[in-house]
């Protein structure tokens, strides 16, 4: 955890001088989007703002593999954080309202076997408390999904299919359906 609040502290202080104009852009798109560069303990960092305020940052390691990236656009914002195989191990997707209000939030982790196959993919929604578990073969095929929603979990096979439902009624006992 250190790492990403030192990471993240580093980009926090960065977008400031931006902010502050302290910052002047590496270079400008044509059409008129400001790039800006700095290196940093963990590599470089590269932020974009285009003329529309659409704001894109990347970091890359010191070997110039990216291993964070980040957009953000009126009321949506999405991130990615890579592994050392490049495969994508955290996503997140923030909505927004008008007065900027987080609204919405979507969370992704994914796990890779050491062959660097997909095995499990979790899925956070908030603020419906929504759960989603999903299951892959050694061929990356989903072969189970498992749902959990407040006190109701819910087994789907590979077509999407009901199979098992959990209830827990806390103080009343678990009641268990073959579906």
């Amino acid at each position: 955890m250190k790492f990403f609040e030192k990471y993240f502290n580093s980009f926090n202080s960065f977008k400031k001088d931006v902010e502050k104009k302290e910052t002047l852009p590496k270079y400008v798109k044509p059409d008129g989007t400001k790039i800006y560069e700095q290196e940093n303990e963990f590599g470089l960092f590269v932020y974009e703002i285009s003329p529309d305020c659409t704001v894109i940052s990347r970091s890359y390691d010191k070997n110039g593999n990216m291993f964070f990236d980040w957009i953000r656009r009126r009321n949506l914002e999405i991130a990615h954080l890579y592994n050392e195989s490049k495969k994508i191990v955290y996503e997140y997707n923030f909505l927004y309202d008008e007065k900027n209000i987080l609204r919405k939030k979507i969370e992704t982790l994914y796990e890779y076997n050491d062959e660097g196959k997909k095995i499990k993919e979790t899925v956070i929604t908030t603020p419906s408390n929504l759960k989603v578990e999903k299951y892959y073969d050694d061929k990356e095929n989903l072969f189970e999904t498992i749902e959990f929603k407040g006190s109701v979990k819910t087994w789907y096979d590979k077509d999407g299919n009901a199979y098992k439902r959990v209830i827990d009624k806390g103080s009343g006992g678990i009641i268990e359906e073959d579906l």
